[in-house]
């Protein structure tokens, strides 16, 4: 378990290297937070899978959120 998350590190920090020079050099600052936020997220989720910490699916969140203008939308159909 450790070990797969120090591999998974090990190999976002080698992507990082390559990266965000070139984003540094043309200032595009907005990119390398994106970059970043979603390197965050993905090492943090990686490492709950590791660790065996039941991750909730996005999937429910998104159904959840559009269940209700689905249902809105199928009334005007009957």
């Amino acid at each position: 378990m450790v070990g797969a998350l120090l591999v998974i590190i090990l190999l976002s920090i080698v992507s990082a290297i390559k990266d965000v020079p070139p984003l540094f050099k043309t200032k595009e600052w907005k990119t390398l937070v994106v970059y970043f936020a979603v390197l965050i997220l993905g090492i943090s989720l990686t490492g709950a899978r590791a660790f065996q910490v039941q991750v909730p699916n996005p999937l429910d969140f998104v159904q959840l959120l559009s269940k209700p203008l689905t249902d809105w939308f199928m009334s005007f159909l009957k």
